[in-house]
């Protein structure tokens, strides 16, 4: 597939705290690592609408592990106008992926890279942290920060900027991909799209600086690669 990146615009958020380290050692500060979270799928190659199982209650995954194959897969993108739940943090008919983030905090900006067929149309790519289960309507999170994309007339690539900069994740982070606008009865039925992931030529990731939190030594700061365990 020729890669060709869509335009964005940054839709910035409110963010947490920046984590701070007075009166540590300057020896026990870990260097700031560079993190790419790849998403995966179920395993099961070249199924169509892949997703997690909503009886099962799970999402696909994001780790740091990178694919190692050219088999991929993919999913549609619901663009259906209204229905009962239009408005959820960790939708299970969404493309959606969480994995784990240790202790530190984010410097500078994310960036969600994710190969498309798309047919024009926009998309909201949305972060959340700490999100164990679908929430809708009265229940919906906001999420952390989220950015619009333009879709490729074709097959693609989009790439976003996600303004993270000393944000502490709560463990977890969550990209979910929605059709734009966003929110409650706005989906958007004349947007087309398919996202392609999980393969060496279409390695979606999220992808940011960390930096580890400070530790009570500078030996065991070598070690520390914002791991959640």
């Amino acid at each position: 597939m020729r890669r060709t990146i869509a335009t964005l615009a940054v839709l910035p958020l409110a963010l947490s705290a920046v984590a701070t380290n007075h009166g540590v050692d300057e020896a026990a500060l870990p260097d700031p690592i560079e993190v790419s979270m790849y998403f995966h799928g179920d395993g099961e190659r070249y199924v169509d609408d892949d997703r997690a199982d909503p009886l099962a209650a799970t999402y696909n995954v994001m780790d740091r592990t990178a694919p190692a194959t050219s088999d991929f897969e993919s999913r549609s993108l619901p663009n259906y106008a209204a229905g009962p739940n239009p408005n959820c943090s960790g939708n299970y008919l969404l493309p959606v992926w969480t994995g784990y983030v240790g202790s530190g905090s984010i410097v500078g900006d994310a960036t969600v890279t994710l190969d498309v067929i798309g047919t024009g149309g926009d998309v909201v790519v949305q972060l959340y942290s700490g999100i164990s289960g679908q929430a809708c309507n009265e229940s919906y999170v906001q999420p952390i920060a989220k950015a619009t994309a333009s879709l490729p007339t074709g097959p693609g690539t989009i790439e976003v900027t996600l303004p993270l900069d000393g944000y502490r994740p709560t463990f977890d982070l969550m990209v979910q991909i929605v059709a734009a606008p966003s929110g409650p009865l706005s989906f958007n039925p004349t947007t087309q799209a398919r996202v392609l992931y999980d393969g060496v030529d279409y390695a979606g990731s999220l992808s940011f600086t960390c930096q580890p939190d400070a530790l009570a030594d500078g030996e065991t700061a070598e070690d520390a690669d914002c791991m959640p365990f």
